[in-house]
C-alpha cells in the first residue's frame, strides 16, 4: 500500500468514526469533536486527491563543454538539469500538467527573447506573469513596496544595512495586518504575491464598507505588533530573546555563499536600528509608553508599568 493510500484510509477512518459520534452519542461535546473529525477528515481527503510532484533531491551535474557539439547535445543537457540539478521540474512543466504550479515551458524559446529567457533564470523577481498561461510579453508586477513606505534601490545581497531593517519592519507591519483582517499570506502581501496591500484596502472597503486605506491598515499590523510584543515584555521576554540560529553565524563553505555568515555584532546593531525604528526602547526591545499612547494602546502601556 503507498503513503498516499494509507493516508487516505486513515482520513476515511476519521470522517467514519465522526459518522459514528453523530449517530450515537448525544453529549453536545462528543458530537461537536465528531463533526470537527469529519470536517478535517474532508479536508484531509482533498488534500490528497491534488496530484503532487516528488521533490528531488539536488544532485551534482558535470558535463564535458568539448562534446557539446550541436542544438540537440544542448538540449540533452538543459533535459538533466531540468529534473535534476536545477530541479525546474518541482513547479513547472513542458507541455500542459495538472501539477504545475507555474508557466509551461513548451516552446518558451520561441515565445520569449534570449535575453529575457537569462533574465528569468538570474533573477527571477524582475518579471512574474499576473497569468501565467497566457503567451507573450510578461506583464510585471506594479510596484508594491512603496505601498508600505518602502523605497530606494535594490540593496546589496550580503549585508545588513538600515534599508534591509526597515523592510523587515514595514513588511512585518504588513504580514502582522494581514493575521488581523484574517487573509491568506500567499495571494495577499507587500511584494511578490498575487494581490497587493493597496487591492486589499480595497477587498477591506467593499466587504465592511469603511473607506480602508493602506495606511490605516499597516497602522492595525503596528498595533498588533506592538501588543504582541508588550505581551512578552510583561511575561519577562525582552530584546536578549531575539536571536538567531547558531548555524547563521557559522560561515558558510563552498559554492558563491563561501564565507557569508551574520555576526552577532551585525544582529545586535540590526537589532538596535530595528528597535529605534519600531519606537521601543533600545536597551530593552519594549514599545515605549510613547509609542504605544501614539498608538491608542494606553491601556497596554498602563499594564506594562503595573
Amino acid at each position: 500500500m503507498s503513503e498516499v493510500a494509507l493516508l487516505q484510509l486513515i482520513g476515511l477512518g476519521v470522517i467514519g468514526t465522526g459518522i459514528v459520534i453523530l449517530l450515537f452519542i448525544q453529549s453536545r461535546f462528543p458530537r461537536v469533536i465528531g463533526f470537527v473529525m469529519i470536517v478535517l477528515g474532508i479536508f484531509s481527503l482533498t488534500a490528497l486527491s491534488v496530484p503532487q510532484m516528488a521533490s528531488l533531491p539536488p544532485v551534482e551535474e558535470k558535463f564535458d563543454v568539448a562534446n557539446i557539439k550541436t542544438a540537440n547535445d544542448m538540449a540533452v543537457i538543459g533535459q538533466k538539469i531540468f529534473f535534476s540539478k536545477g530541479q525546474c521540474a518541482l513547479c513547472h512543466s513542458i507541455g500542459p500538467s495538472e501539477s504545475a504550479r507555474c508557466p509551461d515551458l513548451k516552446g518558451i524559446g520561441a515565445k520569449l527573447s534570449r535575453e529575457f529567457i537569462y533574465e528569468s533564470l538570474t533573477q527571477p523577481q524582475a518579471y512574474i506573469y499576473l497569468d501565467y498561461r497566457h503567451e507573450g510579453p510578461p506583464k510585471d508586477y506594479p510596484a508594491r513596496m512603496a505601498e508600505i513606505g518602502v523605497t530606494g534601490d535594490p540593496q546589496p545581497n550580503k549585508v545588513l544595512n538600515e534599508a534591509k531593517v526597515r523592510f523587515a519592519l514595514q513588511s512585518q507591519y504588513a504580514y502582522s495586518c494581514l493575521d488581523s483582517v484574517n487573509v491568506c499570506q500567499f495571494v495577499f502581501g507587500p511584494a511578490w504575491h498575487l494581490y497587493g496591500m493597496g487591492q486589499l484596502a480595497e477587498v477591506v472597503q467593499a466587504v465592511t464598507g469603511w473607506p480602508v486605506t493602506v495606511d490605516e491598515l499597516m497602522r492595525v499590523g503596528e498595533r498588533r505588533l506592538n501588543m504582541l510584543r508588550a505581551y512578552n515584555a510583561r511575561e519577562g521576554i525582552d530584546r536578549s530573546a531575539d536571536t538567531l540560529p547558531k548555524k547563521l553565524q557559522k560561515a558558510l563553505v563552498g559554492g558563491k555563499s563561501d564565507g557569508i555568515l551574520v555576526t552577532s555584532e551585525e544582529l545586535e546593531q540590526a537589532k538596535d536600528v530595528y528597535y529605534a525604528m519600531a519606537g521601543w526602547d533600545v536597551s530593552t526591545g519594549t514599545p515605549t509608553r510613547a509609542k504605544l499612547d501614539e498608538l491608542g494602546l494606553a491601556w497596554v502601556a498602563d499594564q506594562l508599568e503595573a
